[in-house]
């Protein structure tokens, strides 16, 4: 068995990581044991039959890669606030998630620039401010902690 072990710092500094993942790759194929610490789902499922999630030196969780991805958030927020914010202006372009007076909170389940521009334009017409929030990277202990 030849573990490899490539943390933060150390995958940072390797020329040719993907191609360090090719390799593991065919050693898996050749049914080798290769240990990889990572907090990203997708280095976890490229070779990773098994996951588990360690916090504070015990294992806290165990499963496949996909099981992991499967709690973690997909989704894209807009934020538009002002004074008088309602969702008829802006219900067309997503779910609303949360609303009061002053706030707006759309849910997209995908991100189209052309429509970000355009709620923006909308937003910005109507005197309200926009922020645009990307889901966040997905991160193994995002899903459990």
């Amino acid at each position: 068995m030849h573990p490899w072990r490539l943390d933060a710092k150390v995958r940072s500094k390797l020329d040719g990581t993907r191609q360090q993942f090719v390799d593991m790759e065919e050693l898996k194929g050749e049914g080798r044991t290769i240990l990889l610490t990572t907090h990203y789902v997708e280095e976890a499922e490229t070779v990773s039959d098994e996951v588990a999630v360690l916090h504070k030196g015990k294992i806290i969780s165990r499963g496949r890669p996909e099981d992991f991805k499967s709690l973690l958030p997909t989704r894209a927020y807009v934020i538009i606030r002002g004074k008088g914010v309602s969702p008829p202006h802006f219900d067309s372009y997503g779910d609303v998630v949360y609303h009061d007076s002053y706030v707006l909170k759309l849910g997209l389940d995908k991100i189209d620039f052309d429509l970000l521009k355009e709620i923006r334009r909308v937003a910005l017409n109507h005197g309200f401010t926009f922020t645009f929030r990307r889901p966040r990277f997905s991160l193994i202990e995002s899903s459990i902690l």
